[in-house]
């Protein structure tokens, strides 16, 4: 997948970092069904066309997760799984760290406080 390609993504701002590849939510929540299922064909295909095995997945921009939001991030998690590439979560707000942890989403993703702590976690893991 090339570079061009990967910041035309719509809802995701791609930024990467060494061997590290930071996904940035660029809308502040996103509800809509079908806007939802072009995100996670989008977070399916960043993660398994890339180059990249480490994903950074960060929520400063997105204020809001919802159950189809968990349900995004669990097909993206096993689409990670299957090619073995890892994924971390930083920069969630105290309202989305509490959805995480309801939903035992920490136990397949390590969650971090900043996109920083997630993207030196997966660097750590070489």
């Amino acid at each position: 997948m090339s570079q061009s390609h990967l910041n035309e993504i719509d809802s995701l701002q791609l930024e990467p970092l060494d061997d590290v590849l930071v996904m940035r939510f660029t809308h502040h929540s996103i509800l809509d069904m079908e806007a939802m299922v072009a995100m996670e064909h989008a977070f399916c295909n960043v993660v398994q066309r890339s180059s990249y095995a480490r994903f950074a997945i960060c929520f400063e921009g997105n204020a809001v997760i919802t159950s189809n939001m968990i349900g995004v991030l669990i097909t993206v998690y096993h689409a990670a799984q299957r090619r073995g590439a890892k994924i971390a979560i930083g920069d969630l707000n105290s309202m989305n760290q509490q959805v995480f942890r309801l939903a035992h989403l920490d136990r397949l993703m390590p969650v971090f406080e900043s996109a920083d702590e997630a993207v030196a976690h997966l660097r750590d893991l070489a």
